[in-house]
């Protein structure tokens, strides 16, 4: 098959964006993070060592993301010739200002964060676990398939809550400025803005459907990991959407680190002896209450945004005049988008990222 010119582009801009950042980026911190291994000592306790690794891995992909887009932007000709004329603040620096809290929008921030963990997190994990009750079994097999979560399996339950804390915070951290501030916010600046949402979606999505369909062979349903890729899948376009529009990473951050810390707590609590009903009444039924109470008092916010995210998704299904698209090319795009989204994963997985 021939490509017109505007194919040839669409697939030029992406695997641009995919050989020269993604891979120079992931192959960054894989390199340093060798030295993980090294600084951190062996003989440390599982627990101890799960956490600082976690730490020390969130702290690597903070720096690195930065360092590959002021690297790119400086040394590789074609990205110096795509931006001949300079922005009023370097893409590194703009990266980094998505981490940013001011005392003007600081509480804007938190709110939103609240907004996205008992609106979208929250009631989805909820009806994850009404209507699939062995979840919690699945979750459980999940952390025990990997040693750094020895945290995990602390009886003392302060312990246990701390490192909780820090690892998920740490996890997330990593995960959010990957996804959503490097694949999303770089992207957007290359090709079709929900172009790069869906690709962060996609890579999101098939990077934790991996770990999943590991525990199909141990007697799980095969519809598990496709139920994950599915809610993941809604999450991530929600949280790429949001990054997107208010280029803020605070609040993704904070909705899916409480989330995973409500999630694996409610885990900790069932190995423990909590049977279902004791974790709905005492854990569930009051984070969705507060759900209902947010709801009503941020109802003019909240349908604010999901109309604006709904006119977002709804431009991505139609030809990109600015591309000049014909209905083949659109749905080229669209392909596309999920075969990159593809192969950022792997590339992701290749060098264990």
């Amino acid at each position: 098959m021939i490509l017109n010119q505007t194919k040839r582009k669409l697939g030029k801009d992406r695997f641009r964006f995919l050989l020269y950042e993604i891979c120079v980026c992931f192959f960054l911190i894989f390199i340093i993070s060798i030295l993980q291994w090294l600084i951190i000592p062996i003989s440390l306790n599982p627990e101890i060592f799960g956490t600082l690794f976690y730490t020390l891995r969130a702290i690597i992909v903070f720096l690195v993301i930065p360092l590959t887009i002021y690297l790119l932007d400086r040394y590789v000709s074609s990205y110096k010739e795509k931006f001949k004329k300079k922005p009023k603040i370097p893409a590194f620096k703009s990266h980094i200002m998505l981490y940013k809290l001011s005392k003007s929008n600081y509480k804007y921030q938190l709110l939103y964060g609240m907004l996205l963990l008992f609106l979208v997190f929250i009631p989805l994990n909820f009806l994850m676990y009404i209507f699939f009750p062995d979840m919690f079994i699945y979750h459980y097999f999940l952390i025990n398939f990997n040693v750094l979560n020895s945290y995990f399996f602390i009886t003392n339950f302060v312990f246990f809550f701390v490192l909780l804390i820090i690892v998920q915070a740490s996890i997330v951290f990593a995960e959010e400025s990957i996804y959503r501030g490097f694949v999303v916010k770089r992207g957007s600046e290359q090709f079709n803005q929900i172009s790069a949402v869906f690709i962060s979606s996609y890579f999101f999505c098939f990077s934790v459907l991996y770990y999943r369909i590991n525990f199909i062979q141990i007697g799980f349903s095969p519809f598990y990991p496709l139920i994950w890729f599915f809610l993941l899948f809604i999450i991530g376009l929600i949280l790429s959407l949001f990054t997107l529009r208010k280029k803020w990473l605070f609040p993704a951050i904070l909705s899916h680190s409480v989330s995973n810390i409500v999630m694996l707590l409610i885990v900790w609590c069932f190995l423990n002896g909590w049977d279902q009903i004791e974790i709905l009444l005492v854990i569930f039924f009051p984070l969705i209450g507060i759900g209902l109470i947010i709801l009503i008092f941020q109802y003019d916010r909240i349908k604010e945004g999901v109309l604006t995210g709904l006119k977002m998704l709804k431009e991505y299904i139609k030809n990109d005049q600015k591309e000049k698209e014909i209905k083949s090319d659109k749905n080229f795009r669209i392909f596309l988008d999920l075969i990159i989204g593809f192969f950022i994963f792997i590339i992701g997985f290749l060098i264990t990222i």
